[in-house]
């Protein structure tokens, strides 16, 4: 692929997620918005219905285990994810340097 291309998907994606962010702050919104009304029941809108549902979570407190638990390696596992970060090309022109970002090890800070 081009590098010419390559920069177009780049500008593209960081678009979308900008639009995503924008979308995302709207949704927060009206799921206030309904909120406030403390509705009953399912709610129908013209070609939707909402039925709103409590669910919990039940998770592991990190601070409330011993240091030698939290550190033992036998309990973690380890995730690889993609990490896509955009962020604005500079004004000022720079050479292009080539980095490798690689996430911190985040075991026992929490």
């Amino acid at each position: 692929m081009s590098q010419i291309a390559l920069s177009r998907l780049v500008d593209a994606l960081a678009s979308v997620q900008s639009e995503l962010r924008a979308l995302r702050a709207e949704e927060r919104q009206l799921q206030a918005a309904i909120l406030a009304r403390r509705p009953n029941g399912p709610i129908s809108g013209g070609a939707h219905v909402l039925n709103l549902c409590r669910s919990s979570i039940s998770a592991i407190d990190p601070a409330k285990l011993a240091p030698e638990v939290r550190m033992d390696p036998a309990i973690w596992t380890t995730r690889e994810d993609m990490v896509f970060d955009i962020t604005p090309v500079p004004k000022q022109p720079r050479e292009p340097v080539a980095t490798v970002r690689t996430c911190a090890d985040m075991r026992g800070t929490w």
